[in-house]
């Protein structure tokens, strides 16, 4: 189905029309440019009558024009804010993985140094640094007693 011109094409040939109609009406005079109306006139009611619509109206057509501009504008708004969401959302993203990149590099770097402290001590252990070590904190703790564990319920009695 083919689409007919666009309103801002028939609000200018609309606009064409009664501004010739005017000249004609100047320099020919009224006579002449009331045939050209009835003329023209004459033709929209035949196209009409075999069924097509005739849209030679300028006040529905500039109404239409209007709306047209703010269904456009609207559009265009919500376009931004879709486009302003979006960049939000990757920003966002990228703040979410650069502190997850940073958390990762922390455990790392934690677990990294836990397992030198443990190879140290094995290296200790194993060239017998380690025990002597022990025997000297052994002797400057004073004497403790064990603590008594305490009971986690009681029954009711």
């Amino acid at each position: 189905m083919k689409s007919g011109p666009g309103t801002r094409l028939l609000l200018a040939k609309a606009k064409r029309f009664n501004e010739r109609l005017a000249k004609t009406r100047e320099n020919r005079g009224t006579e002449i440019a009331e045939k050209v109306r009835l003329r023209q006139a004459w033709a929209t009611a035949l196209k009409r009558s075999q069924g097509e619509k005739v849209k030679d109206n300028l006040d529905l057509l500039k109404k239409k024009m209007k709306r047209k501009e703010r269904v456009k504008a609207k559009h265009a708004k919500d376009w931004e804010e879709r486009k302003k969401l979006m960049e939000q959302g990757i920003k966002q993203k990228a703040e979410t993985h650069q502190a997850r990149k940073k958390r990762m590099l922390k455990n790392k770097e934690r677990s990294d140094a836990l397992k030198r402290k443990r190879e140290e001590r094995a290296e200790k252990k194993a060239a017998g640094e380690d025990e002597e070590e022990k025997e000297e904190k052994v002797e400057k703790r004073p004497n403790k007693k064990p603590k008594k564990s305490k009971p986690k319920f009681k029954k009711p009695d």
